[in-house]
C-alpha cells in the first residue's frame, strides 16, 4: 500500500504526485478523506504486512526427540516439517542457481548451495529452521514481480528458495522506469531471474512452458506482479482500464490455466503438492479514489478467488488471496511513512518478510487445508481510526 494517492508495495516504493501542485506527494485531506484513499497494498509491477511465526533458534526448542506436542513443534509440524525432519534429520542441501543464458529468460541450471540466501540487498532473516529443511524440496515454483530489491516478490522468491525449492523468478522493470520510484537492479540473484512482460496475451502460458520445459515440472506459481495505475474515475482512461486488466486479471487467469494443464498432481491419497497465490490491495476495506483502475482490477482477483480455487481443485492445486496491507519497500516520503505507521498497533509498517511468512506457510504442507481464501494479513492497520 502506498500513501499518497499512489500505492503499493513490493520492493517498489514512492508516490507519485497528486494534488494542485504536482512538487507535493502528498494529497490533499479533509476530515471525509479516509487514510485508505491514499494508501493500498499492492503497487507496482514487481512486487506487492502480515503474520511473523518467528522461529526461536535452535537451541532454544525442546529437546531431540521429544514428539510433536510443544509449542514450537507444533509451529513446525504447522509448517509441513516432521519430528524427523527437526531432530534426527541432517540438514538438506536445497539449490540454487548459477548465472547462464537461456533462449527465453536467462534460465540457469540448478547447482548445490550452503548457507543463508539473498537476492540484491534482502537478506533472509526469521524462520531460520526453513533454510535448512527440505519441506519444499524437489519442487518447482515461479515467481512473478521480481525486479526491484526491497520488493515483496524478491522476498518471497528468496523464501521459497531457502525452503528448498528450485525457484525460477521474473520481473518487467520497464514498468519500473516508468513509476516514480524508478528501476533498481538485483544484484547477484540466486536464482534465475528472467523478464517477461505478462500484459502482453501469450506471456503467461509462454512463462509456465518456459519452467516445465527447463526443470520437467511446475508445483507452485506466485503470481506477486501488478500494474500501478493512479487516476481517478474522472480521468481514468479506457485504454489504462485495459491495461490494468490485462497486467494484473488476465495475466493470472491465464497463468491459472496453463499451470493446471502441466502441473503434475499429487495421487489421490497424497496432500496436494500444487500451490497458487496472488494478491490483492484492501480495495474490499477501503475506497481508493485516486486509483480506480488498479482498484477494480485488485477487485477482481479477491472476487474470483473462490471460483477460480474451486476450478484448479481438481488438478490438486490449492488456491488463495493474500492482503499484505501497507508493506514498506521503500516507496513512501518520510511523512507518509510516519503518519501510516502510527495506524498500526506496533507503530511500524508490515515488511516484505512479514509477507513470505505467510507465503511460505501456504506453500508448505501445513498450508494444503487452506483453500479459496482471501487472507487480510494487515497486522492490525486501522484505515480508519
Amino acid at each position: 500500500m502506498v500513501v499518497s494517492t499512489s500505492s503499493v508495495v513490493p520492493t517498489s516504493a514512492g508516490a507519485p504526485p497528486c494534488g494542485d501542485d504536482p512538487s507535493l506527494p502528498l494529497v490533499k485531506m479533509n476530515a471525509a478523506t479516509s487514510i485508505a484513499t491514499i494508501i493500498k497494498p499492492t503497487r507496482i509491477h514487481s512486487s506487492i504486512g502480515g503474520m511473523r511465526l518467528g522461529l526461536p533458534p535452535s537451541s532454544s526448542r525442546p529437546a531431540v526427540g521429544l514428539p510433536l506436542g510443544g509449542v514450537y513443534d507444533l509451529l513446525l509440524g504447522a509448517m509441513g516439517f516432521t519430528e524427523a525432519q527437526h531432530s534426527t534429520r541432517p540438514p538438506a542441501v536445497s539449490t540454487r542457481f548459477a548465472n547462464g543464458s537461456h533462449p527465453k529468460g536467462n534460465l540457469a541450471t540448478p547447482r548445490p548451495r550452503a548457507g543463508p540466501s539473498s537476492l540484491g540487498t534482502v537478506t533472509v532473516r526469521g524462520l531460520s529452521a526453513m533454510s535448512s529443511s527440505s519441506s519444499l524440496a524437489g519442487r518447482v515454483a515461479l515467481v512473478t514481480g521480481v525486479s526491484r530489491p526491497r520488493g515483496i516478490g524478491p522476498t518471497v522468491a528468496a523464501r521459497l528458495h531457502d525452503m528448498g525449492a528450485t525457484v525460477v523468478a521474473t520481473g518487467w522493470p520497464p514498468h519500473d522506469e516508468e513509476m516514480p520510484w524508478g528501476a533498481d537492479e538485483l544484484a547477484a540473484p540466486v536464482f534465475p531471474v528472467g523478464r517477461h512482460d505478462l500484459e502482453g496475451p501469450e506471456a503467461p502460458h509462454e512463462l509456465i512452458d518456459e519452467v516445465v520445459e527447463r526443470h520437467g515440472r511446475i508445483d507452485i506459481v506466485a503470481a506477486v506482479h501488478a500494474r500501478s495505475s493512479d487516476a481517478a474515475l474522472a480521468d481514468v482512461t479506457a485504454d489504462e482500464l485495459d491495461r490494468c486488466w490485462a497486467a494484473n486479471v488476465r495475466s493470472v487467469v491465464l497463468l491459472a490455466q496453463r499451470f493446471a494443464e502441466r502441473h503434475q498432481p499429487a495421487p489421490a491419497d497424497e496432500s496436494p503438492r500444487g500451490r497458487m497465490i496472488w494478491f490483492t490491495s484492501g480495495q474490499h476495506l477501503g475506497p481508493m479514489d485516486d486509483e480506480i483502475a488498479y482498484a477494480v482490477s485488485k477487485g477482481a482477483l479477491h472476487q474470483m478467488t473462490a471460483s477460480v480455487a474451486h476450478a484448479l481443485a481438481a488438478s490438486r492445486i490449492t488456491v488463495n488471496c493474500v492482503n499484505p496491507g501497507p508493506v514498506d519497500t521503500g516507496y513512501a516520503p518520510p511523512p507518509i511513512h510516519a503518519a501510516v505507521a502510527e495506524r498500526f498497533p506496533d507503530h511500524r509498517w508490515g515488511t516484505a518478510d512479514d509477507v513470505a511468512n505467510l507465503v511460505a506457510f501456504l506453500c508448505g504442507d501445513g498450508g494444503a487445508w487452506i483453500r479459496g481464501q482471501v487472507i487480510n494479513s494487515e497486522g492490525g492497520f486501522d484505515r480508519f481510526g
